[in-house]
C-alpha cells in the first residue's frame, strides 16, 4: 500500500520517518490483518549499536448498534520527537462534545523506555511521570485516558503536553532524555 502522507525528520544523530495510508478498502470485515515490508536503514554507527526499530499501527473505527453514537477525531499530522529535554505539546481541535459526554483520548507512541521519564498532561491536568515505557511491545505504547470529567464545552480542544528531562541511564554512567515519537492522537466522545 503506498503512503499518502510521509513524515521525515530527526534530531542530531537520530533519524525517523513515518508514513500513513488509508486502508479502508482493504478492511471490510473483522479478522486478522498482517503488515510487512517496513523499510529501514541500519547503515550508520548509531543504528548499528543502539536504538533501531520499525513498527506498524492500524487504527480501525467501526460502528455497532449496541454502542452509543460517537464522534472520533483522528489526528496524525504532528509526528513529534520529544528530544532534547524540554516541553512539547500538540492539540486536537474542533471538538464539540455535548454536556455529560463520555470522552476518551488515545496516543500511540514509539521509542519509549522504562528507565527514562517524561511528565504528561492533558489540558493542564497532570497524569503522571514515565507513563510511556514500552507497555505493549519493545519501545511502543498505546495509552488511553478517560477525560469525561474535563469540561470541553468552551475550549473545544485537547492539548497533550510532554516534558522530557535528563534521566540517568540504566547503568548509571550517563544521562539521557526520553525521545518519544507520538504520531497518532485519537479523541472519541459520545453524542
Amino acid at each position: 500500500v503506498p503512503a499518502s502522507k510521509v513524515w521525515d525528520g530527526g534530531a542530531l544523530t537520530w533519524h525517523f520517518y513515518g508514513a500513513m495510508a488509508d486502508v479502508t478498502s482493504l478492511v471490510k470485515a473483522s479478522g486478522t490483518f498482517t503488515a510487512h515490508g517496513i523499510w529501514y536503514d541500519s547503515s550508520d554507527a548509531y543504528r548499528k549499536s543502539s536504538a533501531m526499530f520499525a513498527s506498524w499501527t492500524m487504527v480501525v473505527v467501526y460502528e455497532s448498534s449496541s454502542l452509543p453514537m460517537s464522534r472520533v477525531n483522528f489526528c496524525f499530522s504532528d509526528f513529534q520527537f520529544t528530544y532534547p529535554a524540554g516541553v512539547y505539546s500538540s492539540t486536537v481541535s474542533c471538538l464539540t462534545p455535548p454536556p455529560q459526554s463520555m470522552i476518551s483520548a488515545t496516543i500511540v507512541s514509539f521509542e519509549s523506555d522504562k528507565y527514562k521519564g517524561e511528565k504528561f498532561w492533558v489540558n493542564d491536568h497532570y497524569f503522571g511521570d514515565n507513563l510511556f515505557k514500552g507497555g505493549i511491545g519493545q519501545g511502543m505504547d498505546i495509552l488511553t485516558w478517560d477525560l469525561s470529567q474535563m469540561d470541553l464545552s468552551l475550549k473545544k480542544a485537547i492539548t497533550f503536553k510532554v516534558e522530557s528531562y535528563l534521566t540517568p541511564n540504566s547503568a548509571g554512567t550517563s544521562s539521557s532524555v526520553e525521545g518519544l515519537f507520538m504520531p497518532i492522537h485519537l479523541v472519541r466522545y459520545t453524542m
